[in-house]
């Protein structure tokens, strides 16, 4: 049960903060490595899954799971927008890279909602 709770939770985290939450400063500056906005993008997602683990695991995993969803965020952006930089938004090209990057990130929220499992089971 605890897993499709977190499931639900982060894939909600993921179109607040892609969707809802991210400025064009974080838009433009996700394929540009270092650059503060694609920063302050993938913090975002980081903050953000800390808020939601923090009511299930303990400080530490908390900051670890938090940092990795933040890491790999900013990867996947990275990669996307790299890849998708100099297609056409209208062509099938750039649609399947849209879904390779929401694919990513949803394999990255099924690690960590087992994880989550996993480190509050009770083993007995």
């Amino acid at each position: 049960m605890i897993t499709w709770l977190i499931l639900a939770l982060l894939f909600f985290k993921h179109f607040l903060a892609d969707f809802c939450w991210q400025s064009d400063r974080m838009i433009k500056d996700k394929g540009h490595l270092g650059r503060i906005g694609g920063l302050q993008h993938a913090g975002l997602h980081g903050v953000l899954t800390y808020v939601i683990l923090m009511h299930f695991l303990n400080i530490q995993a908390c900051i670890i799971i938090a940092v990795f969803d933040s890491v790999m965020h900013y990867i996947f952006d990275f990669m996307h927008r790299r890849a998708t930089v100099k297609i056409n938004v209208e062509s099938n090209a750039f649609w399947v890279w849209i879904g390779i990057d929401q694919f990513l990130h949803a394999m990255i929220y099924l690690i960590i909602g087992f994880t989550v499992t996993f480190l509050t089971a009770d083993f007995v």
